[in-house]
């Protein structure tokens, strides 16, 4: 990749992040200068603004360090300034999801502050709907700018139409993960079971964040046939799952002030997860009858949220939880180990399935 040497998971992270960032900042840039010299007090040349530090800032970037792990690992090299242009689209279509899902979830924060909705809110208290209006326009421009980074670069014409082929199938699968989670969230807990929870998980988290960048970094380097992505996907399945049933955990028990009321919306809304639903099926039946009442209910308190906690710690749900987590990481590392090409990036994907399981936050 441009500028990136290798040096462990951290500054690889690190490395990617700034390269993306940047251009993606670029890119931006050329938006508002051509919005600036049509009308530079324009509101357009503002959210413009507003969407530019939104998508630039903040976050892990790791759908587009995942492409290029992928790509680096069967190519053995980093990515040229053209594929790292491709693999930023891969940010615009997150942050397009996340604006989305935003809307969705009625959420007001975004990495521990005023998301974009919140900000227009905040502007126009009295303007109804225009904050939700305004923040579902701008997502649809980070849309399309996700295609028009493609079209822009220098790749050839067959390539760009493979990759903005694979970014619509990502699209597809968390539309219909969606479905599925809002389905489940409206049935009673005794309604649903893990079967339903792992479907959706495998759209929504593993196609989405992990096995698609990869199948889509595969493509940048022409190794996008059945038996490498079938490789992948066994790598990358596993670390997806992984990576979210360890968020849900530490997003309950987290004691962070924004992460309580996350947790919080997401037992209100009734979304189903590995260790709730381990927790219902290993628990006492009071502690059944407790969970059918409240879990869902726009009634739950923080003191429902503690209790909530000691049954998924009481009936060893959170126990069964984490060791699911990691064996499902051992699968991965056992898959990445049985590839054929062992390179500096298999090495920065074993590290990567290691800070899946030890992180805390």
């Amino acid at each position: 990749m441009i500028g990136i040497t290798m040096a462990g998971l951290k500054n690889f992270l690190k490395q990617n992040k700034e390269a993306v960032q940047k251009t993606l900042s670029l890119f931006f840039d050329g938006k508002i200068i051509k919005a600036v010299s049509h009308d530079p007090n324009s509101i357009y040349t503002k959210r413009l603004n507003q969407l530019k530090t939104a998508t630039c800032q903040d976050g892990k970037v790791i759908r587009s360090a995942i492409a290029a792990l992928s790509f680096g690992i069967t190519t053995n090299k980093s990515l040229s300034q053209a594929e790292l242009e491709a693999i930023s689209a891969l940010e615009l279509l997150h942050r397009f999801l996340l604006i989305h899902d935003d809307i969705a979830d009625e959420d007001t924060i975004r990495y521990s502050k005023p998301n974009l909705i919140a900000q227009i809110q905040q502007e126009q208290p009295k303007k109804g709907v225009y904050a939700l209006s305004s923040g579902m326009i701008l997502g649809d421009l980070d849309h399309s700018f996700m295609y028009e980074t493609i079209l822009n670069t220098s790749l050839n014409a067959q390539l760009k139409l493979k990759l903005i082929k694979k970014l619509g199938e990502i699209i597809d699968s968390v539309s219909l993960g969606w479905f599925v989670e809002y389905e489940n969230s409206h049935k009673a807990i005794s309604k649903t079971n893990l079967k339903k929870v792992f479907e959706n998980l495998k759209y929504i988290t593993s196609i989405y964040t992990t096995q698609g960048p990869a199948e889509y970094g595969l493509i940048l380097a022409n190794k996008d046939y059945g038996k490498t992505v079938k490789a992948f996907n066994k790598i990358m399945y596993p670390i997806g799952i992984s990576y979210q049933i360890k968020d849900d955990l530490l997003g309950l028990f987290s004691h962070n002030i924004e992460s309580g009321q996350e947790a919080l919306s997401d037992i209100r809304q009734g979304k189903k997860t590995i260790h709730i639903l381990k927790a219902y099926e290993k628990t006492h039946n009071t502690g059944k009858r407790y969970l059918e009442k409240i879990y869902g209910s726009n009634k739950v308190t923080h003191k429902d949220l503690d209790t909530i906690r000691e049954l998924v710690t009481d009936s060893n749900a959170h126990t069964y939880t984490l060791d699911l987590a990691e064996k499902l990481i051992q699968d991965s590392k056992a898959e990445i180990n049985n590839l054929p090409n062992q390179n500096q990036f298999t090495e920065i994907l074993l590290e990567l399935c290691d800070f899946v399981l030890e992180r805390s936050n």
